[in-house]
């Protein structure tokens, strides 16, 4: 499995699956959540609203873009509160995505 660190654009990436994360106490969604949310018109807010996703620390949510964005899937995992947010939660984090 290849696993690559990347930054810019969206739409310039091209992969398998992208993961994204999202704080929980942090809207509008910012980012690169926020730029997936833009592209997919408001798939992302409209799944906080609906109470299906939190940005709690460790929930996640696995899209198909439909060809959208030259990405198979998205994984959105949660982060939990920003402020909380350090090298131990993103540790746990990447583990958990592993």
């Amino acid at each position: 499995m290849n696993k690559h660190v990347l930054s810019g654009k969206v739409t310039r990436l091209h992969g398998e699956v992208f993961v994204i994360g999202c704080f929980e106490d942090v809207r509008p969604l910012k980012g690169a959540a926020g730029e997936i949310d833009w592209l997919f018109a408001g798939l992302l807010s409209h799944l906080f609203v609906q109470k299906k996703m939190t940005g709690a620390k460790g929930e996640t949510a696995l899209l198909a873009t439909q060809g959208k964005i030259p990405i198979e899937k998205v994984l959105l995992i949660g982060l939990g509160e920003k402020g909380k947010y350090g090298l131990s939660v993103f540790e746990g984090t990447v583990a958990h995505i592993f």
